[in-house]
């Protein structure tokens, strides 16, 4: 029986680096509100942990759409006999905790392992994947810096006269970015000095002239092998957190691809990314992982379009991966749809948003699977600051946001 768990701030208790990183009361906040998610892309025998209940929301979805799965506390889980504990991602605080709630730690990742699961989530780590890809092709494009002293910060801005984008050795859902402008100022050389105090090192790259974002998300079986799960399309803000993904076909999403960069530009991209994830993630790693992509203008000469394919590595569960599957066990087919979370600070706001959803387009299911409408993915009270949620359209024309 296998033990699923929401913990999306796995990537700043990485940069912690200690077993006693304590998330933030908007962080607990959104873990406890989404903590459902995994009842959406759990397999069969397995239990979900959650803060709440909720046994009529539960029922009823696990009734509708035919789920696996039961929700338990964390009180319930020394009495649990689990095969496999799958979390969004692994660190050292995690481990200790369900040490402290009764998991044997034979379940458990030891110290040493994650020690280099630590270093390979890290942005740095994944600058190596670069020596994979040619740096000669026209349709491909992309730089990812390590930067470990001041000196090296100002050089690297002076050179990008059309800005650049600094990163933290650890964040995630566009968290620890920077965006500097130039010429480099005291806020951006504050940040940097920062970064560079807690890490050692930060990234720099370019700002590009972004059409869209996509990523290519996979399976690693610990043995040196990776298979390839499908594509993924997905929304951010103008400051780079995700917002939200596309609900499409994998045919769907490569079409798009296609109409930017030529089809064996992609082939030849992925087959390098899948060599270098192969040779640098697989053989230690086992579990899900996407790796964040970008299409891209190209101002220089050469075709008015480019493919950066290797922006992050994302060593963990992640949104392309929920929404491929629940494009896979949820839409009918022909359908398409966004999959999005957001969030409010008032009391009530995002009630009022249900339900209004709710009533603006009425759930049709046939058969176990969506047809049209609105559902939330999670239980959605007055209390909530957060709440994930599909809309599904048959028409073809939908998702306007997502037409190139």
């Amino acid at each position: 029986m296998r033990l699923y768990l929401f913990n999306p701030d796995t990537d700043l208790a990485l940069r912690h680096n200690a077993g006693n990183y304590l998330p933030s009361d908007s962080i607990k906040l959104f873990t406890s509100a989404i903590s459902f998610l995994p009842m959406w892309y759990a397999q069969e025998d397995s239990v979900i942990l959650a803060d709440d209940r909720f046994p009529s929301f539960t029922e009823e979805m696990r009734t509708r759409f035919h789920l696996p799965g039961t929700m338990v506390g964390w009180e319930e889980l020394a009495s649990g006999t689990f095969t496999e504990i799958c979390p969004w991602g692994w660190n050292a605080t995690l481990r200790n905790r369900l040490l402290r709630h009764g998991i044997p730690s034979h379940l458990l990742p030891d110290d040493s392992w994650l020690c280099h699961y630590r270093k390979m989530s890290s942005r740095q780590y994944a600058t190596s994947l670069a020596k994979y890809f040619q740096q000669d092709s026209p349709y491909l494009c992309g730089e990812n810096n390590v930067l470990t002293s001041m000196e090296e910060v100002e050089a690297y801005a002076k050179a990008h006269t059309g800005g650049c984008l600094f990163k933290m050795l650890w964040s995630g859902s566009g968290k620890g970015l920077h965006w500097c402008r130039n010429p480099l100022d005291g806020q951006s050389k504050q940040w940097c000095a920062k970064a560079l105090s807690a890490d050692g090192a930060l990234t720099g790259e370019p700002i590009y002239n972004k059409v869209g974002d996509m990523a290519a998300e996979f399976l690693s079986d610990g043995k040196g092998n990776i298979t390839f799960i499908g594509y993924s399309r997905f929304l951010t803000n103008p400051k780079g957190a995700y917002t939200g993904n596309l609900l499409a076909t994998n045919r769907q999403i490569a079409e798009w691809i296609e109409q930017y960069i030529p089809y064996p530009t992609l082939q030849e991209a992925m087959e390098s990314l899948m060599q270098g994830l192969g040779e640098m993630y697989a053989p230690y790693y086992k579990g899900c992982l996407g790796v964040d992509m970008m299409i891209c203008r190209n101002e220089a000469d050469g075709p008015d379009y480019k493919l950066h394919p290797r922006v992050e590595v994302n060593l963990r569960m992640n949104m392309g991966i929920v929404s491929r599957l629940l494009y896979d066990r949820l839409l009918i087919p022909g359908a398409r749809g966004l999959f999005r979370i957001d969030g409010s600070p008032q009391p009530g706001r995002l009630l009022e948003a249900h339900l209004h959803d709710r009533l603006r387009n009425p759930l049709v299911t046939e058969g176990g699977r969506i047809v049209s409408g609105y559902l939330s993915l999670v239980p959605v009270t007055r209390e909530s600051r957060y709440r994930a949620w599909v809309e599904v359209e048959q028409a073809p024309s939908y998702c306007p946001v997502f037409k190139p």
